[in-house]
């Protein structure tokens, strides 16, 4: 039990950030459920688990302090959780091996193995898994929508994601819309398919070869699956629209869970029925052989114990001692300057003793599992104590705050220089704002006052999406979500947009950063005038550009940058890279997407975006947390004052365009 607590205390954030995956992110839902099944599978092995004494493997324990190693290696310098919980499991399964042996292990593996499907895969790998399953389940969803409206007599257009059904009620003429968001794409529920299809593969015995092929099909099993759930939704719509929305929808997709697992539990007694094998004692597909035991390691006596512990916390040290030298060996700069002088020497120290204590255990034999859980023990909680330690003295946040905006984004000003505010897209349906994350966006249409109103270039269309707190990086860009809306993908570069702002001074209080004077009042200066800091004047940004199916020789360019945390970010990588310092205490970036959605000439649509975005960053970043005082404490202060709010939607300042931009904000 004192193991389990302390690698629970030295794995804490990690399963923490884990259950907040599991419990904000629909895609990820089946994260608790995953360690159920691995406890499930050792409960239906308990038999053969105890015909099998644990004999300690020091083999396991070297891999434990691999992982140990690297799980600190993804914390820093690293970054990256998705890595930091593979070296969690990695470290779980050297424990296991180094108590059970290698005999148990040859049961033991699958389900901590199987723990590797509750480790969440970033956004920026996991979209792009979306964005294909996206195209199959459109293109098998509209063959089957297709033949549907052949027997039922109803018409479907299709074009990219977006799906229009027309039919006649008896002389009335009827329509309904619907797209295939990510939550019809097959991703929310792919990563259930697969931990069911390895689940059912495994709780039984079978061949290798078999269960490699029910594993492999829960991929095709979980697209047939969508396009049956997209193909459902769509028709519900011929009796009732209603049931194809809200809680109707959601339900319809966990009904699909019964078919998936129908499929999977018939696939698996097809297999078995392929070859007829004699019954033996153990079974067919028994994994483990049963040689005679050898006699048990002599008992653990107390005071033996306490050598364990001792012994493991020498290691402990050890490993911790010789990661620190390493990193500061390698590292640019010191992430814990004070301990770098006496790292060699504490090395040494906790050198001999390790090999000391190691001797006398190999001497004595080696100890039964309640030993090497001793050993365990003093390892995590040597570790867990340096963890938290150097947490502490770094002012290191492993778990970043949220941090409120200092004004709502349908507040940014609709008049900005020569540029007018024309009107704002009404509210995305609940699918599409799940499917961009947040509920703080606008998309807002400018025009350009000095040019003419049927002038092309006198219209752009901004999106700005605002996230804090997030455990991972939502990559909703124009370069994934145009193709997805059906257009034709052109090229994307890495830009710096400059902007034009002569009234910009150096800022007194941050010399890295430059104030602008802007129309937004910073909330906890009322009675100051509005400024605004930037890091910059300019702006490091990508451009893409794509065309429409219809209009291939014309291009259509969208611009679009993050701010994280006060700084400009190109790509959402970089955002996850560098966008957070490991000190702060809160985080946040926000989205910004321009595009001229009537201008077809790429350098004039480069013109007006600078133009546009000299008038308007300012604002965003007066509406945005200031970072200076964030890192000031000043913000969000204990007691803030009301931010500035909205009651209702502002009034259209003109009528909106009938031709409104077609591609939809990403």
């Amino acid at each position: 039990m004192g193991g389990l607590l302390a690698a629970g205390w030295f794995f804490w954030a990690f399963l923490r950030y884990s259950a907040r995956a599991a419990i904000e992110d629909p895609n990820w839902s089946h994260i608790l459920v995953v360690p159920v099944i691995s406890a499930y599978y050792v409960f239906l092995h308990h038999a053969k688990l105890a015909q099998m004494p644990a004999r300690v493997c020091w083999w396991g324990l070297g891999v434990a302090f691999v992982g140990l190693f690297s799980y600190v290696w993804w914390i820093y310098p690293g970054r990256n959780d998705m890595f930091r919980g593979f070296s969690m499991i990695l470290c779980l399964f050297g424990c296991v091996w180094f108590v059970q042996g290698t005999r148990r292990m040859r049961l033991l593996w699958f389900p901590v193995c199987y723990l590797l499907l509750a480790v969440k895969i970033p956004d920026s790998i996991w979209q792009q898994i979306a964005f294909q399953l996206q195209q199959i389940a459109s293109a098998g969803s509209e063959v089957t929508l297709t033949i549907a409206g052949a027997l039922l007599d109803f018409r479907l257009l299709a074009d990219g994601q977006d799906f229009v059904m027309t039919w006649f009620n008896g002389s009335t003429y009827e329509e309904a819309r619907f797209s295939i968001a990510e939550a019809c794409s097959g991703l929310r529920m792919l990563m259930a398919f697969v931990a069911l299809g390895v689940a059912l593969a495994f709780l039984w015995d079978r061949f290798w070869w078999q269960r490699l092929i029910m594993v492999s099909m829960a991929i095709p099993i979980a697209l047939v699956v969508n396009i049956g759930r997209v193909t459902v939704l769509g028709l519900l719509n011929l009796w009732d629209p209603e049931l194809a929305r809200g809680d109707a929808h959601i339900m319809v997709g966990m009904l699909m869970l019964l078919p998936a697992g129908a499929m999977f539990l018939g696939l698996g007694w097809v297999l078995d029925k392929i070859i007829i094998v004699e019954e033996t004692p153990g079974g067919h597909a028994d994994p483990v052989a049963a040689p005679p035991d050898r006699p048990a390691a002599a008992g653990a006596s107390p005071g033996r114990v306490l050598v364990y512990l001792a012994g493991g916390g020498a290691l402990a040290g050890l490993a911790g001692a010789a990661y620190l030298a390493g990193l500061d060996a390698v590292a640019a700069v010191d992430l814990v300057p004070w301990l770098a002088p006496a790292a060699a020497g504490v090395a040494s120290v906790a050198l001999l003793v390790g090999v000391a204590v190691l001797v006398v255990l190999l001497r004595r034999g080696g100890p039964r599992w309640v030993g090497a859980l001793a050993v365990l023990t003093g390892v995590f909680a040597v570790a867990s104590v340096a963890l938290s330690s150097v947490v502490a003295a770094t002012e290191t946040v492993l778990i970043k705050e949220e941090v409120g905006m200092r004004h709502e984004l349908v507040l940014l000003p609709k008049n900005i220089g020569p540029w007018a505010f024309v009107r704002d897209q009404p509210p995305l349906d609940k699918d599409r704002q799940d499917e961009l994350g947040t509920d703080e966006y606008i998309t807002r249409t400018y025009r350009d006052t000095r040019l003419a109103e049927d002038d092309a270039a006198a219209y752009a269309q901004v999106h700005i999406a605002y996230y804090s707190g997030m455990i991972d990086t939502v990559p909703h860009v124009p370069d994934r979500c145009w193709v997805a809306a059906g257009m034709l993908p052109g090229p994307i570069e890495v830009v710096t947009v400059g902007l034009d702002r002569r009234d910009a001074s150096a800022d007194p209080s941050n010399d890295a950063e430059v104030r602008v004077p802007v129309q937004l009042v910073d909330p906890t200066r009322p009675d100051e005038p509005g400024f605004a800091r930037l890091p910059g004047l300019e702006v490091p940004a990508t451009r893409f550009t794509a065309f429409e199916s219809e209009r291939p020789d014309e291009p259509l360019t969208a611009t679009y940058f993050f701010v994280a945390n006060g700084g400009f970010f190109a790509t959402p990588n970089q955002v996850r890279l560098q966008g957070f310092n490991l000190r702060d205490k809160y985080s946040y970036y926000c989205k910004v997407e321009v595009m001229m959605p009537f201008l077809r000439d790429a350098e004039k649509a480069k013109a007006g975006t600078a133009d546009l975005l000299s008038h308007l960053l300012p604002e965003v970043m007066a509406a945005l947390p200031d970072w200076t005082d964030v890192r000031a404490g000043r913000w969000p202060a204990s007691e803030d004052p009301p931010a500035l709010t909205a009651a209702a939607t502002p009034a259209a300042g003109e009528p909106a365009r009938a031709d409104d931009p077609a591609p939809p904000a990403s």
